[in-house]
């Protein structure tokens, strides 16, 4: 669409499209006066890895998986519960929001609410519970080797406890019951050691289906520094691994066959103790270096093109795989040191044999209990190392003013909505619209030239007593009847015209008042014209010329009168006027006889231009006139005649053998002149206002160059 139809456009309904500003601004105003003022409280939470979380530094992805891991469980049904009890009315998920700030590890912690207290006391609430959960979720993940270890440890207590009394230093039977505990908890662990292998070979088989281990010259350069880092340390603690298992060896005396273990002294079983905390630390770092050492392969051989799904299983795959790997690695332990006491058939039968033998059982239940100590602390410091931290940083403050509604935004936004609304329906009403337009619409649909443009004005289509251009022969308008007559008569001369006949396709377009006002503007130009109202069914230019209509022209037909009884004209004879006559019952057959035919002939001997105001062409009467005039100028009012009508039109007259002349727009509305095409209703108005001759008593007006009285019309005689 051309910007200038778009201006046109606008023009034409602004008033619809300022109806719908003003009425969307009116309904958002009122529908948010109504509305209910919600609050919103905001806190800040700080998401961390922890220490040893074994995830790679390499990429930050993994922190703003974490983020969003928490913003979806902040919302979940267990955290929301327990918000809710905790402070006594229902939270519901819709009014959390949750936000990661840009380029930092922060949560932005949003709470909506009708009361600013109570959003207040949600967020900083959710939070809390939100950190509780977390430490429930992350501490379940040891509890089950918590649970083994502690319940090892109170069995050693016990255990201890049994031997250190006298009674039961000498009891042989307690000492056998104490060898069976020895030997059942060896049996459990070798069992734990079984299911835990087991486990950690099916892991390693999942982890190897997702993912496999490319060689070092697939890692980018500088990825392969920080490969061989890691290759390096683990060589190291493996090397400090194999030096304290020498160590520890060493430290353990071992027996003759048959003979008792000799006894460890007190400073023997500390420095045992010290060497096995420090291997199951080397253990530790051993696993966290391997882990790390895997992910960085992972990460060189393209483990970023796997799916979000895949990923996730392969993390908590690998998690898993370092818990059983850690697990593995105390029960082995355990496993070893129960081994190392040297329990069976080594003791003697002798009472002195007995207080050695338990006193050696003690000495290895001593060092079993530190060991599970160690242990047990160990598994502790790895959950503690590897549970991510959240920390409420900012906390949650009573807003002042509320967040909706937004009164200044709704009214903008409804004035806006309202806008597009009546846009489009005055665009559709503009779409659906068939009517002729424009001179472009007549040329595209019709094929035929503009000859002349009328302003629709006040009194033109009814004049008081006499045609307007008469009353108003300077006026605007009587030039746009000017014009018309003289493009009128440049064809005339080309196509010899003489008799023209004014059509239109429909009832209340123009046509009458168009003929009048030309044939009146001729005869102002010095042209005998005679103007012949034809319409025998609804006749009109007695009317607009203030005459009877008592004779006409269905009596000329009829044979009922001549010529020269039914002609009006002025003093001077410039301007003759037919009137139609008595309404016959058979106006077709009047008008397509001979004698139609030989009256125009002899009306065209007594005038210069015949103007015939025709019928509508919804009756065949102008379909019969077509066929014997000599051209055919159709009245069309722009805006309403519809395309299909006119088409209708011209098919029928060209069917007859008319000659087309042109089109006239009618009845242009002078507010949307620029809308209907190039006319221009204002033709320079202050060269006319020195020009206009006011009317004499409202009825008559002078020609400018003789002074002749254009009214009142007489009968000319025979």
């Amino acid at each position: 669409m051309e910007l200038k139809l778009i201006f046109i456009f606008i023009r034409r309904w602004i008033w619809l499209l300022a109806l719908g500003l003003i009425l969307g601004a009116i309904a958002s105003y009122v529908g948010s006066s109504y509305q209910t003022p919600v609050f919103q409280a905001s806190t800040k939470i700080m998401v961390m890895q922890g220490p040893e979380s074994g995830v790679s530094n390499l990429t930050s992805l993994s922190d703003q998986e974490l983020i969003r891991t928490y913003i979806e469980l902040l919302t979940t049904r267990p955290v929301l519960e327990k918000t809710g009890q905790q402070l006594g009315f229902t939270v519901a998920s819709g009014q959390i929001s949750a936000r990661q700030i840009p380029g930092t590890r922060l949560m932005e912690v949003t709470v909506r609410d009708s009361d600013p207290q109570r959003a207040t006391l949600i967020a900083n609430r959710i939070v809390e519970i939100l950190i509780e959960q977390n430490e429930t979720l992350q501490a379940s993940r040891f509890s089950a080797s918590e649970e083994s270890y502690q319940a090892q440890i109170a069995q050693i207590e016990e255990q201890m406890a049994l031997l250190q009394e006298d009674e039961a230093l000498r009891s042989e039977e307690t000492l056998g019951a104490l060898q069976q505990q020895l030997e059942d908890q060896r049996q459990e662990l070798e069992d734990e050691i079984l299911s835990i292998q087991s486990q950690k070979n099916a892991l390693e088989l999942e982890i190897e289906t997702l993912t496999s281990q490319p060689a070092s010259g697939d890692l980018p350069p500088q990825l392969e520094a920080q490969r061989q880092e890691l290759e390096d340390e683990i060589l190291s603690i493996q090397s400090q691994m194999n030096t304290l298992d020498l160590e520890i060896e060493d430290l353990i005396p071992q027996a003759a066959p048959g003979t008792l273990a000799p006894r460890l002294t007190e400073s023997q079983r500390e420095t045992l103790s010290e060497k096995r905390t420090e291997l199951a630390q080397l253990q530790f770092n051993l696993d966290l270096a391997t882990r790390k050492y895997y992910n960085l392969l992972e990460l060189g051989s393209g483990i970023q093109s796997l799916t979000d799904e895949q990923r996730e299983t392969l993390s908590e795959k690998q998690t898993e795989l370092g818990q059983l790997q850690f697990d593995l690695d105390l029960a082995t332990s355990n496993y070893n040191a129960l081994a190392q006491a040297g329990l069976g058939n080594q003791f003697g039968d002798t009472s002195a044999g007995r207080a050695d033998q338990q006193q050696a059982t003690l000495a290895l239940y001593q060092q079993i209990y530190s060991t599970l100590l160690n242990n047990y602390e160990s598994v502790r410091l790895a959950r503690l190392q590897t549970t991510p931290n959240v920390v409420q940083v900012e906390q949650a403050t009573p807003p002042i003013r509320p967040v909706e509604p937004r009164l200044l935004t709704n009214v903008a936004l409804g004035a806006a909505v309202g806008l597009l609304v009546m846009a489009g329906i005055a665009f559709v009403i503009e779409y659906l619209d068939d009517t002729l337009k424009t001179p472009r619409d007549v040329a595209h649909s019709l094929g035929l030239p503009i000859i002349g443009y009328v302003a629709d004005v006040p009194g033109l289509k009814k004049p008081e007593k006499q045609p307007y251009v008469a009353t108003h022969p300077r006026s605007q308008v009587s030039e746009s009847f000017r014009i018309l007559k003289t493009n009128l008569e440049l064809i005339a001369k080309q196509k010899k015209l003489k008799t023209i006949l004014f059509a239109s396709s429909g009832a209340k377009e123009g046509k009458t008042t168009v003929a009048t006002n030309l044939a009146v503007v001729m005869a102002q130009g010095n042209r005998r014209t005679i103007l012949l109202d034809s319409d025998l069914r609804s006749p009109q230019i007695h009317t607009l010329m203030n005459m009877p209509n008592a004779i006409g022209l269905s009596d000329i037909l009829q044979g009922n009168v001549e010529l020269s009884d039914v002609i009006w004209t002025q003093k001077d004879e410039e301007l003759g006027i037919i009137t139609s006559g008595k309404i016959p019952s058979n106006p077709t057959e009047l008008l397509s006889s001979p004698e139609m035919t030989q009256l125009l002939s002899q009306l065209k001997q007594l005038a210069n231009m015949v103007i015939i105001d025709g019928p509508p062409l919804m009756v065949a009467d102008a379909t019969v006139l077509a066929a014997v005039v000599d051209g055919v100028v159709l009245v069309l009012r722009p805006g309403h005649t519809p395309v299909d009508a006119a088409q209708a039109m011209l098919e029928q007259f060209e069917r007859a053998g008319a000659r087309m002349v042109g089109v006239v727009f009618n009845r242009i509305p002078r507010k949307r002149a620029d809308y209907f095409g190039s006319y221009r209703h204002h033709y320079l108005p202050e060269y006319y206002d020195q020009m206009q001759i006011d009317a004499h008593d409202g009825q008559t007006s002078t020609d400018g160059k003789s002074g002749r009285r254009l009214w009142p019309f007489r009968r000319k005689k025979a």
